[in-house]
């Protein structure tokens, strides 16, 4: 299976991205969330985070300059619908839903 790369996700098609997406996500699901504590399922949250950004598939809507994939709209939909059929865990918290595309927009270089 080809690597996602920014670059690629933005100019192969969108029936393309999709598919690759859900085959990585299928390749590399991190099973059923734990039962237990609940620093146990932050942990497995954030391990699942770390694997995406390591294939370089967090921040769908983020800059490219800033560790994003820059996808545009339709692409960012495609990128959930597909998180939301392979069931796979959310981002733990809201930084990179809420704080960190705040940051991006409005905080100096040494912020982002």
């Amino acid at each position: 299976m080809a690597e996602i790369t920014a670059e690629t996700a933005t100019t192969e098609s969108v029936a393309e991205f999709r598919q690759r997406l859900a085959d990585f996500l299928v390749a590399h699901h991190p099973g059923r969330a734990p039962r237990g504590s609940r620093r146990a399922r932050t942990d497995w949250q954030r391990q699942w985070s770390a694997t995406l950004f390591d294939a370089g598939l967090a921040g769908p809507g983020w800059p490219a300059e800033w560790g994003g994939m820059a996808l545009d709209l339709e692409r960012q939909i495609v990128y959930y619908e597909e998180i939301a059929r392979a069931r796979v865990p959310g981002q733990p918290g809201n930084g990179p839903t809420i704080a960190g595309p705040t940051i991006i927009k409005y905080g100096t270089r040494e912020q982002r």
